[in-house]
């Protein structure tokens, strides 16, 4: 089994909306059989350092000074007021850590992260990071330099370009140059970096060069609502529902809640579960109408309730363009249609929403504000009881598809596949490969290394990308073999010939892509116990399924390596050893 680990900031049962995203990508590599270990930060003093969430190993982690924070903080919710001295004390710690250290990370997350990484008593075949916190990205980097493990960041906040994270403008630009360094550091070292839009233009500018370490991806919300329903509601009403925190800067709801204060909506109710700075807006409101119930903050559990309990979503958009709420996708998952409100006319979300048949825009800066009421009044009794089928929104927002993104974890940069052997008409022959790459959506080259009067097949596939350099020297093909991604082998017609190479392939752990004519091939009864080969049979009536097959074994097979000790206990009776043992 292949072990992933995720390093996230927070986790169940209090998810971030980092953490929501990167909740399904471990799901979806728990689905395919990987083994998955979270490491994330304590957000309570009362959450387990280790439990299990079905089949993912979660561990918690805390600084000392973060722990004794979280603890004045919850002691001054219980009314304890002789515990804000000591939050005042660790927060202005904390700013000052912030203010006088030379980079935007936090050394201590940076070690107990890693500390965590060194406690794992498995070996790591692949760390997935994120932003924010960046410190997780640093510690998988600080990890595998002493380890043989993949790390692929996935990127949702800004780093360098954060606001938020720096506190202060002075502070942001003081450190822009430090931190810049740690992201280049990141994509030179990282095996792949997935991000969101948002960073597109960001690495664009800075690190052109760099473009093949790195692949824009979208949020990873798009997975199948789960069937639970909320108590509480009128069924006799139509319930609207928005969850998600409110900004008195950033997303701020005012002109939502001046909206649909109108008497056009007094039958309505509208339930809003939410925080932030202006929550204070909400309260007010659920105080002087009586369609408008304030909730307040809820456990990510019952938004999800929330979210497939409502009859119509409510969305408010950013300020800001250079963010999107990613709150917009989970909600789409739940086929309900959405009402939005933007306050910018080049709003994100909004644009998202176009591809979504049952959303209703509302721009901020409309003239006509009586006008926009009555529309969005229709849309909700038209579209009360109207769902999207979870299919129909997989196919129109499979950028975002979970099953799509983790497939990205293993595309890298293309594939390099080697052959080196004779190709001899009748009877070695490269044309079933060659059409099983031209249907494969991967991007990949195949180099040969051969002699034979077959070899002129290769020129009749121009779509595949091959070249032909004819014989080489054992030596030299030693080094080539360890530059490339994958070896193919192809069996002769009759299969009673065993290809020797495919022994030495073996040896070097790398995967094995093999192509046979007879089920009788007796190179199968070797290759059937070498976890990283894929064996596919010459069948014309075949051809679309087995490239179907082959561009699924890359995704999941293809990248990983056995070492040598993996390889000698699987075939311990063909090493030199145990024969020597035999005949002494």
């Amino acid at each position: 089994m292949k072990n992933i680990v995720f390093l996230v900031g927070s986790y169940y049962p209090n998810y971030s909306a980092v953490a929501r995203c990167q909740a399904n990508l471990a799901e979806e590599f728990a689905v395919q059989g990987y083994g998955v270990t979270i490491i994330t930060r304590r957000t309570t003093t009362r959450e387990p350092e280790e439990e299990w969430l079905g089949t993912q190993h979660v561990i918690r982690i805390m600084p000392p000074d973060d722990y004794h924070d979280l603890f004045c903080r919850e002691k001054m919710k219980e009314g304890r007021k002789g515990y804000c001295f000591g939050h005042r004390y660790y927060q202005m710690k904390r700013v000052l850590k912030a203010v006088c250290s030379r980079n935007s990370l936090n050394q201590s997350n940076i070690e107990f992260y890693l500390k965590a990484l060194n406690g794992l008593d498995f070996a790591i075949d692949m760390i997935i990071p994120t932003c924010l916190p960046f410190d997780t990205v640093k510690a998988a980097l600080l990890y595998k330099q002493s380890h043989e493990c993949r790390v692929i960041p996935v990127l949702y906040d800004m780093f360098a370009e954060s606001q938020r994270l720096h506190r202060f403008q002075w502070n942001k630009k003081l450190k822009m140059q430090a931190n810049l360094k740690l992201e280049e550091e990141m994509l030179k070292q990282s095996d792949l970096v997935l991000h969101m839009p948002s960073w597109t233009k960001h690495f664009e500018m800075c690190w052109p060069e760099l473009k093949e370490k790195r692949q824009e991806i979208e949020h990873p919300l798009i997975v199948r609502p789960e069937r639970t329903k909320l108590e509480g509601y009128d069924q006799d009403k139509i319930n609207i529902a928005y969850t998600g925190v409110v900004d008195s800067v950033i997303r701020n709801p005012q002109f939502a809640l001046n909206f649909i204060s109108g008497e056009m909506f007094s039958d309505i109710v509208f339930h809003f579960y939410s925080l932030g700075s202006a929550q204070g807006f909400i309260e007010k409101a659920a105080k002087s109408r009586k369609n408008i119930v304030s909730h307040g903050q809820v456990p990510s559990s019952a938004a999800r309730q929330v979210m497939n309990t409502a009859d119509i979503l409510l969305s408010i958009g950013n300020n800001d363009n250079t963010q999107m709420p990613s709150k917009i996708f989970e909600y789409m998952s739940t086929g309900k249609p959405i009402l939005h409100f933007a306050q910018i006319p080049d709003d994100k979300t909004a644009l998202t929403l176009k591809r979504y048949p049952l959303a209703h825009i509302i721009f901020q800066d409309s003239e006509n504000t009586e006008c926009q009421r009555r529309e969005v009044y229709r849309f909700i009794i038209v579209n009360r009881k109207r769902k999207i089928g979870f299919d129909d929104i997989r196919t129109c927002f499979e950028e975002s598809d979970v099953k799509n993104i983790v497939s990205k974890f293993f595309e890298g940069g293309g594939y390099k596949l080697v052959y080196a052997g004779s190709l001899i008409s009748r009877y070695i022959e490269p044309d079933y490969l060659l059409k099983l790459l031209s249907y494969s959506s991967k991007k990949l080259s195949i180099d040969f290394y051969s002699a034979g009067t077959a070899c002129s097949n290769i020129s009749h596939y121009k779509e595949v990308c091959s070249d032909l350099h004819g014989w080489v020297s054992h030596d030299e093909l030693i080094n080539i073999l360890y530059e490339a991604d994958i070896f193919v082998n192809i069996a002769e017609n009759s299969g009673r010939q065993i290809s020797s190479k495919i022994f030495e392939y073996m040896s070097m752990g790398k995967p094995i892509l093999h192509i046979y004519n007879s089920d009788k091939d007796v190179n199968l009864r070797y290759l059937e116990k070498y976890p990283l080969a894929l064996c596919l049979k010459a069948d014309d009536l075949m051809i679309e399924k087995n490239g179907s097959l082959f561009d699924e074994w890359c995704c999941f097979d293809a990248l990983w390596n056995l070492t040598f000790e993996e390889v000698c206990q699987r075939y311990f009776e063909m090493t030199p050893d145990y024969i020597l043992g035999n005949i002494i």
